[in-house]
């Protein structure tokens, strides 16, 4: 058993939209003047494989890619990273006496709902769907066949 991941696009015509690796990292790394302006939707996916075909979801985490102007999204994943680095340091609630500093756990949810979406259980089917697509036939073949000649 392996761990496979894909990863989708929610666009704004409620299209979903399968990448790869690479191109998630161009997104980071380039600017996409096609989303530029725009938030999308992002569907991180985690598979457990066998022989690299999907058995079954182990998680789907939702995030948010906000564009800029030029179609960057570098600065919006710094303060998604920023954020994800806080709560690494963050011990959790303190309590002192029988008081309780609820900040962080404010500035989590805070946060969640800045960085995170929960797919719905409809967006959760369409993606099922896309990972176990039934596979495509081949085309017919236009070449003529070839007969044996006895």
């Amino acid at each position: 058993m392996g761990v496979g991941h894909r990863f989708f696009l929610f666009l704004e015509d409620n299209s979903i939209r399968r990448i790869s690796w690479i191109q998630l990292e161009r997104l980071w790394t380039e600017d996409a003047p096609e989303y530029a302006g725009r938030t999308i939707r992002r569907a991180d996916v985690v598979l457990e494989t066998r022989n690299r075909r999907p058995q079954r979801i182990i998680r789907i985490i939702g995030s948010w890619l906000r564009f800029d102007g030029r179609g960057s999204v570098r600065d919006w994943l710094q303060k998604s990273c920023d954020a994800a680095i806080h709560r690494l340091d963050t011990p959790g609630i303190l309590r002192s006496g029988n008081l309780v500093d609820m900040a962080d756990p404010l500035r989590q949810a805070r946060e969640d709902r800045q960085f995170l979406w929960r797919p719905s259980p409809a967006d959760i089917s369409r993606i099922t769907q896309l990972i176990w697509k039934p596979a495509r036939k081949p085309p017919p073949s236009t070449r003529p066949r070839l007969r044996r000649v006895k």
